[in-house]
Order: C-alpha cells, then sequence, then structure tokens
C-alpha cells in the first residue's frame, strides 16, 4: 500500500516537474540567446527552416529541461515528497558508485553489438500502419515523429568539435544520468516494491519510460531498450551501468552523425537500411550471449561479495 502511494506521488511530482522545467527550459533559451518567444515557437514547429545558428537556444532549452524534470525532479522528490529514506539511501542509487562496475566491458559491446538488431525493430515499427478508425491518431503520431526528427537533424547540425562536445552533453550525457536516475532508480525500484516482482516493473517502466517520449513509430525499439536497461540495472544492483550504457548508445549515435558529417565515415545512421538477414541474427544471438555473461558476471560477483562480507 504505501510502495503504491509512493508510486503515484512520484508520478505527480513528475508530472508536476514537466509543466514547470517545460517553462524554466524555455525561459532560459531565451535568456541565452535573446530570442523573442515567437522565434523560439516557430524554431521548435519548423527547426528545418532555421537558422543554424539559433541551435544554442535549442540545446540551453533542452539542456535546462531535461536537467530539472529529470534530475532535480527526482532527486526533489527522494528528498522533500518521499517519506522511505531507507530507500534514498539505497547504495545503488548512489551516481558515485563507481566501484565495482561488474561486466562492463560486457555492456560496452552489448551497446554496440546489438545496433544491427535495433535497425531491423526501428524498422519495423516504422512499418507499422493502424486501422482506418485510428486514422486521426496515426496522423499525430506521425506529425510528432517527422518534428522529432526535424529537432533531432537540426540539433545535430556540427560545424566543429565544440558542438560534438554539447550535442553529447544535451542529448547523451543528461538523458544518460537523468532518465537512468527517474526510471530505473526510483520508477522501476518503486514499482518493484509495490509488486514484489522484478520483471514487472522493468517491462511496466520501460511501457512508460518509451511512451513519455511521444514517439509512437519509436515506441517498440524504446520499451525494449528501456527493459534491457533495466535488466542491466537489476541484475548489477548498481544505477551506474545502465547510465553508462545509456550514455554509449546515445554517445555512439551522436559520434556517428558526427564522423559522417565531417568526411570520415561512409556510413549514414540517421538513414534506414536493410540489414541483412545473417546480421541480424548473428546480432541477436552475440545480444543473447553477452546478456548471459552479464547476468553470470554479476551472479558470480554477488556471491563473492557475500562470502567475504560473511567471512
Amino acid at each position: 500500500m504505501l510502495a503504491g502511494r509512493s508510486v503515484l506521488l512520484f508520478m505527480g511530482t513528475f508530472l508536476f516537474g514537466y509543466f514547470v522545467f517545460q517553462f524554466v527550459g524555455f525561459a532560459a533559451g531565451l535568456a541565452a540567446t535573446g530570442f523573442d518567444d515567437q522565434g523560439l515557437q516557430s524554431l521548435l514547429i519548423s527547426p528545418s527552416t532555421a537558422d543554424p545558428k539559433f541551435r544554442l537556444a535549442l540545446l540551453v532549452m533542452q539542456g535546462v529541461s531535461a536537467t530539472g524534470l529529470f534530475i532535480i525532479t527526482p532527486l526533489f522528490f527522494l528528498q522533500f515528497v518521499d517519506n522511505d529514506k531507507a530507500f534514498y539511501h539505497r547504495p545503488e542509487l548512489s551516481l558515485r558508485r563507481w566501484q565495482p562496475l561488474a561486466g562492463f566491458g560486457v555492456v560496452l559491446l552489448l551497446i554496440i553489438g546489438i545496433v544491427p538488431l535495433s535497425a531491423v525493430v526501428v524498422e519495423w515499427n516504422n512499418n507499422i500502419r493502424l486501422p482506418s478508425s485510428l486514422a486521426d491518431f496515426e496522423q499525430w503520431a506521425m506529425t510528432m515523429e517527422t518534428r522529432a526528427k526535424e529537432l533531432t537533424t537540426y540539433l545535430l547540425q556540427f560545424q566543429s568539435v565544440g558542438d560534438l562536445f554539447w550535442a553529447l552533453l544535451v542529448v547523451a550525457v543528461l538523458p544518460a544520468v537523468g532518465e537512468e536516475l527517474t526510471f530505473r532508480g526510483v520508477l522501476q525500484g518503486k514499482l518493484q516494491q509495490m509488486t514484489g516482482n522484478p520483471h514487472v516493473a522493468i517491462w511496466v517502466t520501460a511501457f512508460i519510460f518509451s511512451i513519455l517520449h511521444f514517439q509512437f513509430f519509436g515506441f517498440v525499439p524504446r520499451v525494449l531498450l528501456g527493459a534491457l536497461f533495466g535488466y542491466l540495472y537489476a541484475w548489477s544492483g548498481n544505477l551506474m551501468i545502465p547510465i553508462l550504457a545509456h550514455f554509449i548508445n546515445n554517445g555512439f549515435t551522436v559520434t556517428m552523425i558526427f564522423l559522417h558529417q565531417k568526411g570520415l565515415l561512409g556510413i549514414n545512421i540517421e538513414e534506414p537500411t536493410d540489414v541483412p538477414p545473417l546480421l541480424a541474427l548473428a546480432s541477436l544471438g552475440l545480444t543473447v550471449v553477452l546478456l548471459y555473461a552479464f547476468w553470470k558476471i554479476n551472479l558470480n560477483h554477488a556471491k563473492l561479495e557475500k562470502s567475504v562480507h560473511h567471512g
């Protein structure tokens, strides 16, 4: 009962934080660039026609909003709203807990090795068409998808290495720390307390994680990605693992785009490509093997820690 109440309180706090920090981020974008509000709104509606020099406004707005919503909001909830102080002080929630990162090398290989498999799932999800009764929803979803893609393309226009640094900060570092703290660190933990079932907690959290990105045509791959981060957290008991996995996932994409734009890489990761079936199967097999290896490494590590503690 208390865990269920805590989940509802967190969702309410998160919703409140969403409205507050959308406004704060918008104001910060205006303050940083001298934009008027209509100019910034037009940038958000039609970024493909905007001058690249206004990227700073979008970077500032995204960075401030993400920091507020995904870092300040959950920390505020844990400190001032939730009464479960023991939960807040759990060691796996500490962002300072760098050791031990059992199996991090496996995670690095996993995030890179899963790319072909992810591309297949993304392409499948993109080609889903809804029944005619849901035509209005499908049109809305396609509009949201197009706008999100345009914003991402605009944000990732690189003129220098400095642009890469700021893009990595806003697109990779802040989402990795903030979204994993919010979804895996707090929500997944609270749902596990409420249900007593880690698998239910992982998949419900992954479902909510995907919904809140408001991209229907990326819904399934994002659910699977959220579940992957959830299992990495559950098996390792260390929030740093999904944070680093999330950073590698986003940072790899940003870096690949940068290298392509600079003519250092022939592959354009933003363009849909047909993944050969054998490559997709190899990616699936590698993913299964690496997930099992990660689970086994952390299981053995937990046994070793337990024996040392009792010894």
